[in-house]
């Protein structure tokens, strides 16, 4: 069986807490930046690997609000579910399988930003929020990988 998204979220955020914490013993990163990290991870429960499966409610809630917002994400979420294959290339490699989905949910604030044309980003910043969600897409991969091959093997 694999980890569920409790699990995954679980680790999301022990790793998305820590990481800054372990990343500074090797790298000269400021406050902002370490906090850019930390949104990064964070973002990975968001923006899970799993965003084609269904068992992601908790997150959000079901009444309210967060039952809307939801059923909006689900929604918009549905087409990469139909073109990904789950635990595919395309949804769980690291890195290949963060830039697709970055891409996927960016691609509205990509076409502002190019035709506005003067918006400006602190890309060091954005840098280390890019790591921070590669990091823990990369753990959630493991996670997959280790529990099916554990199972495999007894």
């Amino acid at each position: 069986m694999m980890p569920n998204s409790s699990v995954h979220n679980t680790a999301a955020i022990f790793v998305a807490l820590s990481l800054p914490f372990v990343i500074r013993n090797y790298y000269k990163i400021d406050t902002i930046n370490q906090v850019g990290l930390c949104v990064g991870g964070l973002a990975g429960i968001v923006l899970s690997p799993d965003l084609d499966l269904s068992e992601n409610k908790r997150l959000f809630g079901q009444r309210g609000i967060g039952g809307i917002f939801y059923f909006l994400w689900r929604v918009y979420w549905l087409p990469y579910g139909k073109l990904i294959h789950h635990r595919g290339v395309l949804s769980h490699f690291p890195v290949l399988g963060t830039v697709g989905r970055l891409f996927y949910v960016g691609w509205p604030f990509i076409l502002v930003w190019l035709y506005f044309g003067n918006i400006q980003f602190d890309t060091d910043l954005l840098k280390w929020v890019f790591v921070g969600l590669c990091v823990v897409d990369t753990i959630h991969a493991l996670m997959d990988v280790t529990t099916t091959t554990i199972r495999r093997a007894f």
